[in-house]
């Protein structure tokens, strides 16, 4: 009896790129996460130490790492502050011995005064503000397929199309199994003082999945 060997029909997909507006959480550790407009201060929010971390909206394994470094910089800034206080008042009661050493008729209070005026005291930094997501909104490149469960932004908006981040994109998809079949671009033209020229406004890419 002959073998016979079914093949899967293959698997069709679009996936496609625009540019659109979200919301960008900047968070204290320095990284930052390109979410849906609207949702940002709610990630913001879960991430704040105040809240524990089984509460975070948004969890990923680097939570509590990042949580701990965003506390140890506070507690550096604090240290640095610290000095700089420390430093700043040994100099202020150098110009008051000075002042005395020279027979100086102002007294201690005026002294300062003057001194203030021309070195103001250094400000304590704000922990609470360092410890808290900013949540900014703006424009990003996204490559979005539902086939392939895909949905990552790629780029800033004040960028060229994308060419170089959707390459690596299309990399990880074909690890998956997918492969491009064909890329079509949107267009539009932009006029300038001297000018007008094509520039890439979005694009559609037909993936592929399985046996041709």
């Amino acid at each position: 009896m002959r073998d016979i060997n079914l093949m899967m029909p293959p698997t069709y997909a679009y996936l496609t790129v625009s540019a659109r507006r979200c919301d960008v959480v900047l968070l204290p550790d320095g990284t930052r996460k390109v979410v849906d407009e609207g949702s940002g201060h709610r990630i913001a929010e879960s991430w704040h130490p105040d809240h524990s971390a089984s509460s975070v909206a948004d969890p990923d394994p680097g939570y509590a790492q990042r949580t701990a470094q965003a506390a140890a910089d506070v507690a550096a800034r604090l240290q640095a502050f610290e000095g700089e206080l420390s430093r700043w008042e040994a100099r202020l009661r150098s110009r008051i011995s000075s002042n005395k050493l020279r027979l100086d008729p102002a007294d201690d209070a005026t002294v300062r005064k003057q001194y203030e005026r021309e070195y103001p005291r250094p400000e304590p930094p704000d922990a609470a503000v360092m410890l808290t997501p900013k949540v900014q909104v703006a424009v990003w490149w996204h490559a979005e397929c539902q086939e392939a469960q895909l949905a990552v932004p790629l780029a800033e908006a004040t960028v060229a199309f994308p060419r170089n981040a959707l390459a690596n994109t299309l990399t990880l998809l074909a690890k998956s199994g997918w492969r491009v079949v064909h890329v079509s671009e949107e267009r539009a033209v932009e006029h300038g003082a001297d000018a007008s020229r094509a520039v890439v406004i979005g694009a559609a890419v037909l993936l592929q999945c399985g046996a041709p």
